[in-house]
């Protein structure tokens, strides 16, 4: 450099120095003189009326005051107007300004011209009102009578005396009023008093928002506003706070409009703003803003006309952080889309849009990172999608391919990759994912896709693996351990089925395999589903079966088979999902299939379970079926049977189990008698003492009802017996049988068969009635071909009455009532019948048929309803009878007919006061039986019995053997077991010759005894005392003196005649009278007369003053007979006269030596009844006038006392 040149700069700076130091001078003496306070500038007050009234508008603006004021070290110098006031002439002032700040154009006011750069409204009013129609105006100033509610506020623009100003509406698709638009985007100009302002500002501004359609009022205070304006564009600045009816929040805006670049940017950043507020303006932002206090800056970018050409958004929520920005493209909704998320919960924001409850309750809480990018096209679907977010609860990739041009349409296809998802953790804060809670595992996998260009899924595949964990459903069940699984799936368009191809779960054991179609429809969606699960052990099948598939079904299962393994079990299923709400699940079809090896079945407790149970189940909706192939309780061996669950699609669900068995038939019954049956106690049985081998096949029906009674459980059982043994004590006899049928029915038991008692063959049918229905509780039929004899040791011992073979059947029956009944048939024609007390007798080989019905009575009283014994014309016994409780008495009866033998009789037969009261009547009564000596020999011998008896009959005849009877008899016996207290008869004998016997009680307790009969002979023959007497009258009176004094009395036969008389013969062939000796043999000896005195006792009969005499020959006897020993002790004299002793009496010396007789002895007879010893005395035998009382002094003198009751002259009864 020059030294001219130095010198030159040396004095410019100087000059500049200077400058600067007088300008810092003069600056701070104005500074001093500004801060004591405002300095009036009046003259400038009509130059600035001046400049901003330039004629170019309706608006005259007048000025009170121009000061100048120093507004601190931030502001410096301010140029300020006071009490400005803009209006039309005549009317109310539009604005009050108390103070505006102006700026002047330093370079304007060098060439003499007044240009504002700057305007300032100091702590202005503003009031902006939003009619309901949608027009705007505002109002600038402290205005008297401004409101909130329509009806107080000043008129709008249009009404008179308004001192609105109304704000410009926006043409149809502008975005703002073409004036506003014009203003922002104007340059600056410095041809006009305005045209020069490059910023307008509001300091501390007040503004009110008055919004009638919503009917609320919003205050900015403290704002501050400011607009810059240059030939770039417009830059304009907000802030404030702003007050809601709820809250109040600092605010700030921005607007930048770039003519050049034909673009608008507008942004509002805040801090705790309340989203209801936008919302409130913007009713469409429900849909995207969640309710509740969000802070940051969102942003728009349009061009001058007003179209959006992008967005963003910086956002922090309770939700977490989002950034969010999008390119629009020519035509809405086509944009790019980029957003990233910072610890970002989707559900809590989404939970604050309207109506995306259900939506959020798939979504679970936990904060997301990560970016995400999509193309929008035109038609607001996406182009291409890109994502990467990772949470608590997995990572997720999101790629997508370029639409490619198919047959039909472009088609986006993408791929979402996703790894170490876990269940459990999504589901923990998401509600509808509750059941996912249990999941405890780790997915991993890839979802493809395609999408149509109207954004529809046209199709879609998952494949996905499964890490070790739990598989669990709160409340419903849950999973072992998972070792692995996989999971295949793929679907098409929204409205075709989700096809899962393979879902495998590997639990070490067992293992799962399965397949699925979900198919949607108008209420949800159709489910089938196929299954295969391996090496299961039913110990686990709770863990694989949900509660609320089946529960009745599932819990007989689960509690009736324990054990056991499944080595394969499969299910097929269809099911609706109205709503997808798996709490709403019906089963529309259901089928499948179980095989089991070795388990535990326990078809009715409390009975012993079937085990080692080999079988296959099938199952579908409505029934669920067991195959039984094998399986043993205790020692009975399960050869088949089927277990059917049936009614599963009502909720009425129902078992029929039916089972065959082959086991010992004690076990067998061992099982018939446990709970709730007890069958073999019922009918008295012991299952203990009974061997033999059952083929059983035994069914149980019952509801499947947690609270089951015993009645409701219906039991059957068909067994076939073999090899039966079985000891009954009742009968001391072994029950035995080859084979015998058992049917078992609810309430009833049945058993048929052929059986053997001791050896004893017969067929039996049993039957039990255990239910309450029916009046018959027991049934048994036994017919059967045996020996009477062999029926002797059960009871039925007929001793003498009968033997040989009887064809036998017996019909048992006992009723509720507690009564039973007897039905017995028997062949008794191979049998020898015998009754011995009536000496009558069927040989074998005659027909005899044997009939009985009785009922026995619940007080163990009886009736034989009808007891027929048929012999076809031998013999019949045909009647009824009554038996008293104990069934060893008699009643009543009734004698039909009773032919046995000769004796063919009805009657009747009852019992009162302890007499059996006998009626008989008839053609014919045989009593020879009766009058057997043999059998009152042994009566004598036997112990006396004591049935008191009354007899009575009528009798055409009554015999007592050939020749022996008694016609148009009546009889009445009364007797004491073998005494007889009365005996009365009265009939005929021979060709009509009278008989009467009465035997009948007298005042001292003794008896009576009155014979009389007008042929003796006869008599004496029906009596069978002897046939050797022929004709006579008989008369017998006795009596005793009590019952056991002796039997007293007299007899006296008349005119009668005997012939071959033993003894009598005996006895003269002793004395050697040979001539009457023939008479006897020959005609027989007449007497006129035979009397005796006689005694008699049960063991004796005493005989005094007894004689008979006759023509011929004259006897005298006395002495005892022994009726115990059948003896007799006899002695007296026998005389013989007549022609006999006349004839000896003609001759000399002999008529004087002889006197009244010449033959006569002494004689005593001893010995036996049948052939006595007799003895004669020799020196007897001629002993002049011995006989006189032999031929005159025997008989019966006319006053006898010997033989009559001196107190009863009764005869008869």
């Amino acid at each position: 450099m020059t030294k001219m040149n130095r010198r030159t700069l040396r004095i410019v700076l100087e000059a500049v120095a200077a400058l600067i130091l007088g300008l810092v001078l003069l600056i701070g003496a104005g500074i001093y003189a500004l801060s004591t306070g405002p300095v009036s500038v009046s003259a400038l007050t009509p130059i600035l009326e001046e400049a901003l009234n330039d004629g170019s508008g309706p608006y005259k603006v007048t000025v009170e005051d121009t000061k100048i004021v120093w507004g601190g070290w931030d502001r410096a110098v301010d140029v300020v107007a006071s009490n400005v006031r803009v209006q039309e002439p005549d009317k109310p002032a539009l604005a009050v300004l108390q103070e505006v700040s102006v700026g002047l154009s330093f370079k304007a006011l060098i060439g003499g011209e007044v240009r504002l750069t700057t305007l300032e409204l100091l702590r202005p009013s503003l009031t902006l009102v939003r009619d309901p129609d949608g027009r705007i105006a505002l109002a600038v100033g402290d205005l008297p009578g401004v409101t909130d509610s329509e009806g107080d506020a000043p008129a709008p623009p249009e009404r008179p005396n308004a001192a609105w100003m109304p704000v410009p509406a926006p043409d149809e698709d502008a975005l703002l009023p073409q004036s506003v638009l014009d203003a922002l985007t104007s340059g600056v100009s410095e041809n006009s008093l305005m045209g020069g302002l490059q910023r307008f500002s509001m300091v501390q501004a007040e503004i009110r928002i008055i919004d009638r359609a919503l009917g609320e009022t919003l205050w900015l205070h403290s704002a501050g506003l400011d607009f810059v304006r240059s030939d770039n564009g417009l830059d304009a600045r907000l802030v404030g706070s702003l007050e809601t009816p709820t809250e109040n929040a600092l605010i700030g805006a921005s607007l930048f409009a770039d003519p050049g670049a034909d673009r608008i940017d507008v942004s509002v950043a805040f801090d705790t703003l309340d989203t209801n507020l936008p919302i409130r303006y913007m009713p469409d932002l429900v849909f995207y803003l969640p309710d509740m206090t969000i802070s940051g800056e969102a942003g728009a970018s349009f061009d001058l006309r007003g179209k959006l050409k992008r967005v963003h958004a910086d956002l922090d929520s309770a939700a977490g952080g989002i950034k969010a920005s999008a390119e629009i493209g020519d035509t809405l909704p086509e944009a790019r889309l980029e957003a990233e998320f910072d610890a970002f919960d989707t559900a809590v924001w989404l939970g604050g849009l309207y109506d995306a409850e259900k939506a959020v309750s798939y979504l679970p809480r936990v904060p997301i990172s990560g970016t995400m990018t999509a193309d929008i096209t035109p038609d607001g679907l996406p182009r291409a999608l890109s994502a990467d977010l990772t949470s608590s609860v997995g990572s997720f990739s999101l790629t997508t391919s370029p639409p490619e041009e198919t047959e039909f349409a472009e088609v986006l296809s993408g791929r979402l990759a996703f790894s170490d998802v876990n269940p459990r953790k999504a589901a923990q804060t998401a509600p509808a994912l509750g059941m996912l809670t249990g999941t405890d595992i780790a997915l991993d996998g890839v979802l493809t896709f395609s999408l149509t260009p109207d954004g529809e899924l046209q199709s879609s595949a998952l494949t996905m693996s499964f890490g070790k964990g739990r598989v669990a459903i709160p409340d419903a069940f849950a999973l072992p351990p998972l070792k692995r699984g996989r999971l295949s799936a793929r679907t098409g368009g929204p409205d075709d089925p989700v096809v899962i191809e393979e879902l495998f779960l590997d639990f070490d054991a067992p293992s799962i395999t399965a397949s699925a179609i979900l198919t949607p429809t108008e209420s949800g969606a159709d489910i089938s589903l196929n299954g295969l699960a391996l090496d299961l052990e039913m110990g686990q099948l709770s863990e694989f079966w949900p509660a609320e598939l089946a529960p009745n079904p599932r819990e007989w299962v689960l509690e009736n088979i324990p054990k056991g393994s499944v080595p394969q079990a499969g299910i097929a299923l269809s099911a609706s999902l109205p709503g997808y709400d798996p709490d709403q699940l019906v089963l529309k079809t259901l089928s499948g299939s179980i095989r089991l090896n070795d388990a535990d079945v326990h078809y009715l407790r409390p009975l012993e379970p079937v085990v080692g149970v080999d079988g296959f189940a099938t199952f579908g909706p409505s029934r669920f079926d067991i195959d039984v192939e094998r399986g043993t309780v205790n020692d009975a061996r399960l050869t088949g049977g089927r277990i059917e669950i049936t009614d599963l699609d009502i909720g009425k669900e129902k078992i029929d189990i039916a089972l065959n068995i082959d086991t010992p038939l004690q076990s067998a019954l061992t099982l018939l008698d446990t709970d709730p049956f007890n069958y073999i106690s019922k009918i008295g049985l012991e299952a203990g003492g009974i061997t033999g081998q059952a083929r059983t096949q035994v069914r149980f029906r019952f509801p499947l009802l947690a609270d089951l009674n015993a009645e409701e459980v219906e039991y059957e059982a068909d067994a076939v017996v073999s090899g039966l043994s079985m000891y009954r004590a009742d009968l001391d006899a072994t029950i035995a049988s080859e084979e015998a049928n058992l049917v078992l029915r609810p309430g009833r038991m049945d058993v048929t068969g052929n059986v053997t008692v001791d050896g004893i063959p017969a067929s039996a049918v049993w039957r039990e009635n255990f239910s309450e229905v029916g009046d018959r509780l027991r049934y048994l039929s036994v017919t059967s071909i045996a020996d009477i004899e062999a029926l002797g040791r059960f009871g039925l011992s007929l001793g003498d009455y009968a033997s040989g073979r009887v064809g036998i059947g017996v019909n048992y029956a006992e009723y509720r009532s507690g009564s039973s009944s007897l039905a017995l048939t028997a062949n008794l024609s191979e049998a020898v019948l015998a009754i011995p007390p009536l000496a009558w007798r069927k040989e074998s080989g005659q027909s005899s048929d044997l009939f009985l019905q009785a009922v026995f009575r619940p007080d163990g009283s009886a009736r034989i309803e009808n007891l027929v014994l048929d012999g076809k014309n031998d013999h019949r016994i045909e009647g009824s009878a009554d038996l008293v409780a104990g069934l060893n008495d008699i009643a009543a009866a009734r004698i039909v007919r009773l032919k046995l033998g000769d004796t063919d009789v009805s009657g009747t037969v009852s019992k009162t006061d302890g007499t059996y009261r006998v009626d008989l009547n008839g053609p014919q009564l045989d009593i020879a039986p009766f009058l057997d000596e043999e059998e009152e020999e042994k009566a004598a011998e036997e112990e006396v019995l004591t049935p008191r008896i009354s007899l009575t009959g009528r009798f055409q005849r009554m015999t007592a053997g050939p020749d022996r009877q008694v016609s148009d008899a009546d009889l009445t016996v009364d007797a004491s077991g073998e005494r007889i207290d009365r005996l009365s008869l009265s009939g005929f004998v021979g060709d009509g010759r009278r008989i009467d016997v009465d035997y009948v009680p007298n005042e001292r307790g003794g008896k009576n005894l009155n014979v009389l009969a007008e042929d003796t002979g006869l008599a004496l023959s029906v009596a069978d005392v002897t046939g050797r007497l022929e004709g006579g009258t008989l008369q017998i009176q006795g009596f005793s003196d009590g019952p056991d004094a002796p039997l007293r009395g007299h007899i006296d036969i008349r005119n009668f005649r005997v012939r071959e008389a033993p003894r009598l013969a005996k006895l003269l062939e002793v004395i050697s009278v040979t001539g009457i000796l023939s008479a006897l043999s020959g005609d027989g000896i007449d007497f006129n007369l035979l009397s005796a005195d006689f005694s008699v006792t049960d063991e004796t009969i005493e005989i005094s003053d007894g004689a008979a005499r006759g023509s011929s020959i004259g006897i005298t006897f006395q002495g005892t007979v022994d009726r115990l020993q059948d003896t007799l002790k006899l002695n007296g004299d026998v005389a013989v006269s007549g022609i006999f002793s006349q004839t000896l009496g003609q001759i000399p010396l002999i008529d004087m030596l002889v006197g009244d007789g010449l033959i006569g002895a002494a004689y005593s007879m001893t010995g036996p009844l049948d052939d006595p010893s007799v003895s004669v005395n020799p020196l007897s035998v001629i002993a002049p006038g011995f006989l006189r009382k032999v031929f005159e002094g025997g008989g019966v003198p006319q006053d006898t006392e010997t033989g009559r009751d001196p107190t009863n002259e009764q005869h008869g009864n």
